[in-house]
């Protein structure tokens, strides 16, 4: 259903995360230590009569690097993270919040194989979880593998929506240079 969203904090009240492919411009505050990068948005799971719980916090953060795998100093700048190791911070952020509806763009952009199966692996167990995702990308082997219906665009405008079961790559093609609709 439509919404008005002004705000990001709206966004969020509203169960919306993204997960995005600019990961240190938008995504993660790359002077900061993971643990400060994990808990931002979700302040207030960790605060009690104004005091921020470091236990609760150190709790989350230990849960995120056990469940996402992320390598690298727990103390250091999360800035100093590979590709993989940054996404999947943005991942485990955004999933924790337990979205409702979880926005990737390009979600895989840049990284390496086993980051990007991981990547693709978590964004699949959200959709068993029943969370929508609206995938944004350029990628046909993502698209094909991971969404269910397809919306295909042109010049910002969608042209034509698929089932991916019956989608096909040059049905596809012809449908993003215009010449099939």
């Amino acid at each position: 259903r439509p919404a008005a969203i002004r705000h990001p904090w709206e966004a969020l009240e509203r169960g919306l995360c993204y997960l995005t492919e600019d990961r240190k411009t938008r995504g993660l505050l790359l002077g900061k230590g993971m643990r400060e990068n994990l808990t931002l948005q979700a302040l207030a799971r960790f605060t009690a009569r104004g005091l921020v719980d470091r236990a609760a916090e150190e709790a989350a953060l230990d849960a995120a690097i056990r469940d996402f795998d992320i390598r690298g100093s727990r103390e250091g700048r999360v800035g100093d993270l590979s590709g993989g190791n940054l996404q999947k911070c943005i991942l485990a952020r955004e999933i924790s919040r337990e979205p409702k509806i979880l926005i990737a763009q390009n979600p895989d952009v840049g990284l390496d194989v086993g980051a990007t199966e991981f990547v693709r692996s978590k964004l699949l167990e959200q959709r068993r979880k029943n969370v929508g995702i609206l995938l944004i990308s350029e990628d046909l082997d993502e698209i094909m593998n991971l969404c269910d219906r397809i919306a295909v665009m042109k010049n910002g405008r969608i042209v034509g929506i698929l089932d991916a079961e019956s989608a096909d790559r040059d049905r596809i093609g012809l449908m993003m240079s215009g010449a099939a609709g």
